[in-house]
């Protein structure tokens, strides 16, 4: 009966009747008689595998520390070196690939997740979970700043103020629709402002409509026609608003829907 062989250079139990590893290509040496030719190991090979045990054999020995075999020196074929030198080429595209594709995710986390949208989204959650971080959210932090600094306000203080703002208007809307109310919004139209657009909105902010809360350094701004549905256990609410969500300190922010809610 044949005895199990193993590959010398990739370590994969082979057929000792086969002329080559399946699994790498390099050639099977044919296992000498007990006692019989035992080659030395060539410094070339720094590292094999025992053809008769699998065990890793080090350079330069004669026998396996092993099983004690006699050690031959296979050089790896020329199948073999192509096949290593063509996994090599293959992972080389497949570590950039994912680079890029890890690249693209965190752009479109960074540029998506924090878009002219998330107002609408903390909107959503303000309401739906009365949060109040959420509904401070959508108020330019010089506002907040303006307005603690003219009641006097910590932190806390102002904290309080749109917790009590917040369930107000939340309960005013639960009047119509009932409890367990649960918000939802289509954007039906957007228009992306122009410089001059812009300076439209800042002039507006700073002379006809919030007294004392100019703001005059707008980076970006969208006009939105939203539709708002407002469902809860007994009725639906559905509101149709054109919104001004703008960018501020790197921040998408929407002053009507603050207004709206506080």
């Amino acid at each position: 009966m044949l005895q199990k062989q193993f590959c010398m250079n990739c370590g994969n139990q082979v057929d000792p009747a086969a002329d080559a590893c399946h699994a790498c290509g390099t050639p099977i040496p044919k296992m000498p008689a007990p006692g019989g030719f035992s080659a030395s190991v060539s410094n070339s090979v720094p590292m094999q595998f025992c053809a008769n045990c699998g065990n890793t054999i080090g350079g330069n020995l004669n026998n396996c520390p092993n099983c004690g075999a006699p050690v031959a020196n296979v050089p790896i074929s020329g199948n073999a070196a192509a096949m290593n030198g063509k996994k090599t080429n293959l992972l080389i595209p497949l570590i950039i690939g994912i680079v890029v594709i890890a690249f693209i995710i965190i752009s479109c986390i960074i540029v998506f997740g924090r878009s002219n949208k998330g107002p609408l989204d903390n909107f959503v959650t303000a309401v739906e979970d009365c949060d109040v971080d959420a509904c401070i959210a959508l108020c330019p932090e010089e506002w907040i700043d303006k307005m603690k600094d003219q009641n006097n306000w910590s932190d806390r203080e102002f904290e309080y103020y749109v917790e009590d703002e917040l369930e107000e208007s939340i309960d005013r809307i639960e009047d119509n629709t009932g409890d367990d109310m649960s918000v939802s919004y289509e954007i039906r139209d957007e228009e992306h402002k122009d410089e001059y657009d812009i300076e439209k909105i800042e002039e507006y902010y700073k002379y006809y409509d919030y007294s004392g809360y100019e703001i005059d350094d707008i980076e970006d701004a969208y006009e939105v026609d939203v539709k708002f549905t407002f469902e809860g256990d007994d009725d639906e609410q559905i509101e149709k608003r054109d919104i001004t969500i703008i960018k501020v300190d790197g921040e998408w922010v929407a002053p009507e829907l603050w207004h709206w809610l506080v």
